[in-house]
Order: C-alpha cells, then structure tokens, then sequence
C-alpha cells in the first residue's frame, strides 16, 4: 500500500477499508508525517446522478485533541469506483465510452443510457474533462504497460479510444479497468 496523498487515496472495497483501518495507528499522516495520531473520522458522502446519497468512502483524522502531536487535519479514503468531484461512478464512464466506440454520437451515448437523470448538455464537461486528462492518464498507462497497437483513425474519437483500449490491456482481468487503474496507481482518473 502506498503512501497516501494529502488528496486522498483510493481502496477497493469496504473489506479492504477495514484492513487498512486495523493499522491506522501505524500509519504516517500525509499532511504532517506523524505517526500514532491517525483515527478513523466517519464517511464520506455523496450525491448520485438521481439525487440519492451514496457512500462514496471514508474519513481519517489526524488527532491533535488533548496533548497528542497530530496537525487537526483530515483526508480522504476513495472508492476506486468512484470518480472524484462527480455524480457517476467509474463503471458508468466505461459505459459511455463503450456506447462511444459502438458509433453512437456523445449526446446519444450519455441519454441512451448511464447520464438519462442529467441533463443531456452535461456530456460535453466529461468529455472535455476526458480531453484534458488525455496526456497524463497516456504516461501513468505506460509505467504500467506498453500501449497497444491503435488503427484508430478518428482525430475526435481516437486517442480516447486508444486511452480506453490501454486501459483494458493494462488491467485485463478487472471488471472495471477505470476503477483498477486509480486503485493501482493511487490517481484520479479525471481531474
């Protein structure tokens, strides 16, 4: 496990929470770099695309109540299958992106299916979001593997197409490569 960044670091699964909780007071703040002040700090809460609430991770707290070292600052603990600052989940992007590769146009791809709740004017952030992010999801995939070959001949299209398909070389056995590649790498996939 690595060392957790003062943005937040990203787990699989609420099994995979409790784990990393059992040794909270082992663990260095990544704020301060103390050790033995860290205590679980409750959940961290969200809206989903429909408006209900969801569980979207955990709180940690560096303590310094009392005479304890610690700064007083809290981070976060991510779902991987959650996407940082938005109202879908990581497999509802994948969704989208598959539609997107089977020709249908943006506006169709998030109505058709996962965005429906939205409105249809909100696809366009996440593909620029998509767009900007290009170049640094391109060099984090590559420490991972080498990318595959592309044929893709769309300059819209294609070098989103080239990230999804990498992606999924990268991590072949995962059900949802988005949320494996920010378990794996400990990144946002969309900043």
């Amino acid at each position: 496990m690595r060392y957790p960044k003062p943005g937040g670091l990203y787990l699989s699964s609420a099994a995979e929470y409790d784990k990393y909780k059992l040794n909270l007071k082992l663990k260095k703040c990544p704020h301060c770099g103390q050790v033995g002040f860290l205590n679980a700090h409750g959940f961290l809460w969200g809206k989903t695309a429909d408006g209900s609430q969801t569980l979207r991770g955990w709180r940690v707290f560096c303590s310094n109540r009392g005479r304890r070292g610690g700064c007083g600052r809290t981070f976060s603990i991510h779902r991987s299958n959650v996407l940082r600052r938005r109202s879908f989940r990581a497999p509802q992007l994948r969704e989208f992106l598959k539609a997107l590769f089977r020709g249908q146009s943006r506006h169709a791809a998030g109505v058709a299916g996962w965005l429906e709740p939205l409105r249809p004017r909100s696809v366009y952030p996440i593909w620029q979001a998509l767009q900007r992010n290009l170049p640094r999801l391109r060099s984090l995939l590559c420490r991972r593997s080498p990318p595959p070959d592309s044929r893709q001949s769309d300059p819209i299209l294609g070098p989103v197409a080239q990230i999804s398909k990498h992606l999924s070389c990268a991590f072949p056995k995962a059900a949802c490569p988005i949320s494996a590649f920010q378990a794996h790498f400990q990144e946002p996939f969309l900043i």
